[in-house]
């Protein structure tokens, strides 16, 4: 036996070790993603000490919540109502405009109802509680998904779903934007299950932020999904319905003139074009006034609706379409904030699905650290007033948003068959 074919036949007598079975190392990437959440889970504790229970955003819904307590549903949009019902809730903070106005749908404010019987500080901690570990079960969610499909999921992505700036606004602020989180990827798994009433359920309920929600009901038309659009649209007359029963039909045209207030308003009552991190706020820090950046804004949105047509039309695959589509909602939104950016995580996993090979998924993940580094710093910058615009959080969610839709383009195409 030659010296080779003994060196082989030795080769094949050792078992090669098990891939499960070896030891777990960390990678430099896993270790600068656990940096960056160790960051921003500090900064958040710091935070929500110091800063207490007041002056967040959970105030307006309390107040639609209490304006439903006092019998008073009719006049959930009334600015005087509204006024009047919050200064027992709102503590020592004083609103610009003299009331932080509640402007969503009239069912959400059904739902606050329930906190409106605690105490509103109370009512704070419970819902951010709530809040969190709807973060944690998407978290849990999303790594169950790619198991499921026997896909390997990055093993920095529960690190990098955690420490995402607009996350920790959510839960800070009191906000609702972890549940349009959790809505839209209910949506994802159900349209990729094809459990069209499922899908339409989840459609439906993404409406309470109707200007994100309508992009879906354009994907659901383009994809021809008819039942599940059906059950979109009945899952928010039902909605609607019970809303007119308790009070009245007024409620849809005070719906309706708030909607109008907050497109036309500009420095007060918390509508600010400048701290959108959308086409709004960009238009913004470009230098056009706040004043005028509605209009340009709406053609922005409809743009938008018209874009996430043309993606629906193309053979990219599911999670891709489904990923720009949250793109496309997020920058091109009339109306939101930097904790509505949270909707980004959507796209994220999307964006690591459709490149399903563990390596190049993991490449994606951390070419994404740098625009969430930059979103986590520019917020810190203005917090600690060393900048205090938002043009430094605008341009950071625009970067991510970039970075993602050119991915997602990218990595979308499905393959060609193969001829035989």
């Amino acid at each position: 036996m030659s010296t080779v074919e003994a060196k082989a036949t030795v080769a094949e007598a050792v078992p090669e070790r098990d891939v499960a079975t070896q030891p777990f190392r960390l990678s430099v990437m896993q270790i600068v993603w656990g940096v960056l959440l160790v960051l921003v889970l500090a900064l958040f504790v710091v935070r929500f000490v110091n800063e207490g229970a007041y002056g967040k955003d959970i105030t307006n819904f309390l107040t639609g919540g209490r304006l439903i307590l006092l019998g008073q549903a009719s006049e959930l949009y009334d600015l005087q109502a509204q006024t009047e019902a919050q200064r027992p809730i709102a503590g020592p903070y004083e609103y610009e405009g003299g009331v932080l106005p509640y402007i969503y749908p009239p069912y959400v404010a059904g739902v606050f109802a329930i906190f409106a019987l605690l105490p509103p500080d109370v009512a704070y901690y419970a819902w951010t509680a709530i809040q969190a570990v709807l973060l944690l079960l998407f978290v849990g969610w999303v790594m169950r998904w790619f198991r499921e499909r026997g896909i390997e999921a990055p093993r920095a992505l529960p690190l990098a779903l955690l420490a995402f700036q607009p996350v920790v606004e959510v839960l800070l602020q009191g906000q609702t934007s972890i549940i349009n989180l959790v809505l839209w990827w209910w949506a994802l798994v159900a349209w990729h299950n094809e459990r069209w009433a499922m899908l339409g359920v989840a459609v439906g309920l993404t409406a309470f932020k109707p200007q994100m929600g309508a992009l879906l009901v354009v994907a659901l038309l383009m994809d021809r999904r008819w039942r599940a659009l059906a059950y979109a649209v009945g899952t928010q007359a039902v909605l609607w319905l019970v809303m007119v029963l308790i009070g009245g039909p007024g409620i849809v045209t005070g719906y309706i003139e708030m909607v109008r207030t907050s497109a036309t308003t500009a420095g007060t009552l918390g509508f600010v074009p400048g701290y959108m991190p959308s086409l709004r706020g960009l238009l913004t820090i470009l230098g056009v006034s706040p004043n005028d950046t509605m209009w340009p804004t709406l053609v922005g949105w409809v743009l938008g609706l018209a874009l996430t047509a043309l993606v629906w039309r193309t053979s990219r695959s599911l999670e891709a379409k489904f990923g720009l589509t949250a793109v496309l909602a997020v920058l091109l939104s009339p109306h939101m904030y930097p904790h509505d950016a949270t909707l980004l995580e959507v796209s994220v996993v999307c964006a690591l699905l459709v490149r399903a090979s563990g390596a190049a998924a993991e490449r994606r993940l951390n070419v994404l650290f740098v625009p969430f580094a930059f979103v986590f710093i520019a917020m810190y910058l203005l917090i600690f007033q060393l900048y205090t615009p938002y043009t430094l959080i605008v341009l950071s969610v625009w970067l991510l948003g970039v970075v993602l839709l050119w991915m997602l383009w990218q990595g979308g195409r499905r393959a060609a068959p193969a001829r035989e």
